[in-house]
């Protein structure tokens, strides 16, 4: 019995040391998948943890506007489009006798589509999308981030000439980042930013009376703009050291200005040799 035990016991070892190697195998098996999603995992928190690279805007505003939304990861983009206009008479109609048409000054769209926001442009030429000359943005609110989008959009847009941001919302800061990049923006003429109201203690409106910007037409109508704004405007407007020469007309119509501010603005204008317009127009009595 003793030597019939003793293949078994051989065959027994064997076994039990092909399992222990088997077993290091697997540990070592294990260990390099374990090393392998680890390094992958870490090659994707570096990938996560790297800045962008900033982008170049070419002028394309349609392009280069979604592109710096999606790298804002903005849930929601406004839509760019053409401004309506109403429809011109066809020549067939105006070679015949005048009848009277049908209304056709309207367009029918759905109640959910005429509320969303979206940025209206008139082009130079609607087939090339770098002609935009004018930018209106009416009734949606213009915060922080979507004014340092246009921070970067509208200085590479070389033939922009008008923006009206009708009720957006203003506030001193973004009022601030606009006048920041006014001056960058060559050709703009005229900024309107009538219907937005900027709580006593935070108007800043001076700093778009900048004589490094190209502006000639402001509008500030209806902007509760108050008697201490319009210290502001006055000064920026000019002062014994120096006075504005590029602005050319200034509405003001429809704010809260007294006659306190009304000096305020006419010590500005005597040293100003340049603007050609002011219109306080009607304020409101304050009595």
């Amino acid at each position: 019995m003793a030597s019939g035990e003793k293949p078994n016991m051989m065959w027994t070892k064997l076994g039990i040391a092909a399992r222990i190697k088997m077993g290091r195998k697997g540990d070592k098996t294990l260990g390099k998948d374990k090393n392998q999603s680890s390094s992958s995992q870490d090659a994707q928190d570096e990938d996560s943890n790297k800045t962008p690279e900033p982008y170049n805007c070419s002028g394309l505003f349609q392009s280069d506007f979604a592109e710096l939304c999606h790298r804002q990861d903005m849930t929601f983009v406004p839509q760019i489009v053409p401004r309506p206009r109403p429809p011109a008479p066809s020549p067939s109609q105006v070679a015949e006798e005048p009848v009277e048409p049908p209304p056709k000054t309207y367009t029918v769209k759905d109640k959910f589509e005429y509320f969303k926001p979206s940025i209206q442009v008139e082009m130079d030429n609607p087939d090339k999308l770098d002609t935009v000359t004018e930018i209106y943005i009416h009734g949606w609110k213009v915060d922080e981030c979507m004014m340092n989008i246009f921070k970067q959009c509208w200085p590479a847009m070389e033939r922009l000439h008008t923006i009206n941001l009708w009720q957006v919302g203003l506030t001193g800061e973004t009022v601030a980042i606009l006048a920041s990049f006014m001056p960058l923006c060559m050709n703009l003429k005229n900024l309107v930013l009538d219907g937005n109201c900027i709580q006593e203690g935070e108007e800043n409106w001076h700093l778009l009376v900048d004589d490094d910007s190209s502006v000639q037409l402001l509008s500030l109508q209806h902007c509760a703009v108050s008697d201490e704004a319009a210290e502001g405007i006055g000064k920026a407007l000019g002062t014994a050291k120096r006075f504005n020469t590029k602005l050319l007309s200034l509405n003001l119509a429809g704010n809260r200005i007294t006659d306190v501010g009304a000096e305020h603005l006419a010590g500005g204008l005597r040293m100003n040799r340049t603007l050609l317009s002011l219109s306080p127009g009607q304020q409101p009595d304050r009595r």
